[in-house]
C-alpha cells in the first residue's frame, strides 16, 4: 500500500477541536509515515498535549512556527503548511496530505485514499467530500457536492504536487492546485463514501474588506484578465456578503495588484489555461480537463 506523510497547520482558531483529528488519525487502519503538526500560536495546554504525544507515537512531530498572522485560509495558512514541510524526515513516500485541524476522519480514510492512488496511476488529488458541524443549532450538516476536493484535505500523489509546484501562497489556492493538475494530466477524485466531519463556524458566505482585496490579488496573480476578473466579481457581488461591496472590492484589488505590476505565479500556458476554464464555468460549458498531453503516471518512478 502506498506510504504517505501528513502535515497539519494549527493554530487558536481551531484548537478547540484538534482532539477529533487527533483521535482520527490514532485510529486510522493506515498510519502515515510521518505526521506533522505545526503549532501556528496554540495555547500552552494544547501544545503540552502534542508534545506528550509526539513522546508516545515515533510518527508524530510538533513543530512550532511563530512568523505568521493566524487566519483561517489563503496564504497564511499556505505558509504554515510549507514550514511544516520543511519538517519532512522520510524520504520514501508517495503522496503528501494537506490536513486540517478541526476535521474529524472515517477510521478507513487513508487507507481507501491510498488504494485509489494505487489503482489509478494517473490520479492526481484525492479526498472525501465535507459534512458540517457549524456549531449553531440551527445549522444543519450538510454534505459539500462537486468534483472538488476540500483544502482541509487534500492528499497530493508526490509527482503532481511536484508538477503544479505545490501550494500556491494565495487565496484561492485549492482552486489552483485543481487546475494546474488537470492542465498537467492529472486526474482528481472526491469519494463520496468518504465523509470528513468538519468543526467550527468559518462562514464562507461573509468576506471581510481585506479577504476581498486579496481575491481580487489572486485574480491577477493567476493571469484573470480585467474582462474575467470583473465577471468573476460580478458574480461574487452577488453570492458574498456584504453584497456587492464584497465584489467591488476584489475588482479593486485586482486592478492595484496589476497598477503594482506584482509578480504573476503561473505561467503564460497555464494562465491561458486556466482563463478557459474559468469561462466555460461561468458558460456551464464542460471544463477543459487536459492541456498537454503528460499525464502523472510519465512522472512517477513507481
Amino acid at each position: 500500500m502506498l506510504k504517505y506523510v501528513v502535515v497539519t497547520p494549527a493554530n487558536r482558531n481551531t484548537q478547540a477541536y484538534f482532539h477529533h483529528v487527533l483521535e482520527s488519525m490514532l485510529r486510522q487502519t493506515h498510519l502515515p509515515e510521518q505526521w506533522i503538526i505545526v503549532n501556528d500560536d496554540l495555547n500552552l495546554e494544547t501544545t503540552d498535549n502534542l508534545q506528550f504525544q509526539a513522546l508516545q507515537y515515533s510518527w508524530i512531530k510538533l513543530v512550532n512556527r511563530q512568523d505568521s498572522t493566524v487566519v483561517v485560509g489563503g496564504p497564511d495558512e499556505v505558509g504554515t503548511f510549507w514550514a511544516g514541510c520543511e519538517h519532512i524526515e522520510v524520504y520514501d513516500y508517495d503522496v503528501l496530505v494537506k490536513l486540517d485541524a478541526n476535521v474529524a476522519l472515517p477510521d478507513d480514510y487513508f487507507e481507501v485514499i491510498a488504494q485509489h492512488f494505487g489503482n489509478n496511476r494517473k490520479l492526481g488529488i484525492a479526498g472525501g467530500v465535507c459534512i458540517y458541524d457549524m456549531d449553531t443549532p440551527q445549522s444543519e450538516k450538510t454534505k459539500a457536492s462537486g468534483q472538488q476536493v476540500s483544502g482541509a484535505f487534500k492528499a497530493y500523489r508526490l509527482p503532481c504536487f511536484k508538477l503544479i509546484d505545490g501550494l500556491k501562497p494565495c487565496l484561492v489556492w485549492e482552486v489552483v492546485d485543481e487546475l494546474l493538475a488537470n492542465y498537467y494530466g492529472c486526474e482528481i477524485l472526491a469519494e463520496e463514501k468518504l465523509l470528513v466531519k468538519i468543526y467550527g463556524n468559518f462562514n464562507q458566505t461573509t468576506a471581510s474588506k481585506q479577504n476581498s482585496l486579496k481575491t481580487g490579488q489572486a485574480f491577477y496573480y493567476l493571469r484573470y484578465g480585467w474582462l474575467l476578473a470583473f465577471l468573476t466579481s460580478l458574480k461574487r457581488s452577488f453570492k458574498t456578503k456584504p453584497y456587492f461591496i464584497s465584489g467591488f472590492y476584489a475588482l479593486l484589488g485586482y486592478f492595484t495588484a496589476w497598477q503594482n505590476k506584482e509578480s504573476q505565479i503561473v505561467t503564460q500556458e497555464e494562465g491561458a489555461f486556466i482563463r478557459e476554464n474559468r469561462y466555460n464555468a461561468i458558460l456551464g460549458k464542460t471544463p477543459t480537463k487536459q492541456a498537454i498531453a503528460q499525464p502523472v503516471e510519465q512522472h512517477t518512478t513507481q
